[in-house]
């Protein structure tokens, strides 16, 4: 749906239509094909650890989410640079994780 035919006008059935259109369009948002990045799943990282992530967006990613996390650990980026290959994350904590990560183009 294209939000240029919504009314710039501000009532209750202007409203409603646009509630309604952003729910449908939200509803089709995915990782996969709505964001310019990448996700590692199931990346397991030993208690106090760094390890090398590797992925294929071809550019250094400049951020990252940590989506699914089993353990109690904390994790932080590592001591090395990111790469357009690679990228370093970090166990602080004292037990080890699996992660699934989202990489993001910057």
């Amino acid at each position: 749906m294209n939000f240029q035919e919504f009314s710039t006008s501000f009532d209750e059935d202007s409203f409603n239509s646009l509630t309604e259109a952003l729910n449908t369009g939200l509803k089709r948002l995915d990782f996969t094909n709505n964001m310019s990045g990448q996700i590692a799943e199931n990346i397991t990282i030993g208690a106090g650890l760094e390890v090398e992530i590797p992925h294929s967006l071809k550019v250094t990613p400049k951020y990252r989410i940590i989506l699914k996390q089993q353990g109690n650990g904390v994790i932080t980026d590592g001591s090395e640079n990111w790469t357009s290959r690679f990228i370093y994350l970090k166990n602080e904590g004292a037990v080890d994780v699996i992660i699934s990560v989202f990489l993001a183009r910057g």
